[in-house]
């Protein structure tokens, strides 16, 4: 059983290079895409959109909403995942140190030190 997470785990990189890259691939096609969203609306739903500006601020708070339900469940499923390898791991240790003091009451039952190698 390894005693350290590999570098991989811990390296910070990790997760700012996906980040960053998401960033800059978000920011170059997100007008295109918006303009695209804009030309299948027709006039009466642009004026509705561009309006109804607390419908707008609704849709925005409902939207930030579910984007941290989302990221608060994956952090939440990432904890749980890594305190149930650490459960698994320790049942695995108490196991053997079960099954090594098992065995050393099997060996030495007859010899005289046998009380003072339990202790």
């Amino acid at each position: 059983i390894p005693t350290s997470l590999p570098l991989a785990d811990t390296d910070p990189w990790r997760l700012v290079v996906p980040a960053l890259v998401a960033s800059l691939v978000s920011f170059i096609i997100y007008p295109s895409v918006s303009l695209m969203v804009a030309s299948q609306l027709d006039s009466v739903a642009l004026g509705v959109i561009k309006g109804d500006v607390s419908q707008f601020m609704q849709n925005f708070f409902n939207f930030n909403t579910l984007l941290f339900s989302f990221f608060v469940s994956q952090t939440y499923a990432s904890l749980y995942a890594q305190q149930e390898s650490l459960y698994m791991a320790l049942f695995s240790e108490i196991s053997e140190a079960r099954s090594l003091l098992e065995q050393l009451t099997l060996v030495s039952q007859n010899r005289p030190s046998y009380r003072s190698m339990l202790e």
